[in-house]
């Protein structure tokens, strides 16, 4: 179970404009997105079977106002009914991550974006599977 602590601890230097972190929770990760048209936070809620995704975020969604008043923002919340997985994310404009000069912003965007996902998602999805 995520301590709060290191989700991104075990992850391995790569290419992808994304890294994801571990959070405790199998198919569910927490990434950082960096493209040349902004950055993303994400809530990824990837599981094997697409009705226990659906299940999982409309959970979380039931807990929307409660979570975002927790994290101090509104998230972007995102089912995709058609595809497998959802998300629910934050983004952010004005950098790009082949211009060095907003690496700094992109960097703080990242740190503390995945931090308020953390500390406003963890604790409701450990009250969704300790049920």
């Amino acid at each position: 179970v995520f301590d709060g602590k290191g989700a991104f601890s075990n992850v391995s230097p790569t290419t992808n404009n994304w890294v994801s972190g571990f959070i405790g929770y199998g198919g569910i990760n927490l990434c950082a997105v960096a493209n040349t048209d902004g950055a993303r936070v994400e809530l990824y809620i990837g599981k094997s079977k697409k009705e226990d995704n659906k299940e999982i975020f409309d959970y979380l969604y039931s807990k929307k106002n409660e979570i975002e008043k927790q994290a101090g923002t509104d998230f972007n919340w995102a089912r995709l009914d058609d595809n497998k997985a959802s998300k629910i994310y934050l983004e952010q404009s004005g950098t790009n991550v082949f211009e060095e000069l907003t690496w700094k912003k992109m960097c703080k965007f990242h740190c503390e974006g995945i931090k308020a996902m953390a500390d406003a998602f963890v604790p409701v999805l450990k009250e969704y599977f300790d049920n």
